[in-house]
């Protein structure tokens, strides 16, 4: 069986599946972006409410040794 005697059903049309391929892409390329900015805020929020959590930390400990 040679592979040119294929009969396709309909016609292929290259151009229409690269403009597809492209709006699939582009689409995935911004939900990508927009995830990756969420993940980014997350990790700054996260580091703050470190920092945050720290300062309360040091400064109990602060007040303990004054009441000592």
């Amino acid at each position: 069986m040679e592979i040119n005697n294929a009969v396709w059903r309909e016609e292929v049309n290259p151009s229409e599946d690269l403009t597809k391929l492209s709006q699939y892409a582009g689409a995935y390329a911004a939900a990508t972006m927009d995830k990756a900015s969420k993940v980014s805020d997350f990790l700054k929020e996260k580091d703050q409410t470190i920092v945050s959590l720290e300062t309360q930390v040091h400064e109990k400990h602060q007040r303990i040794e004054q009441l000592e």
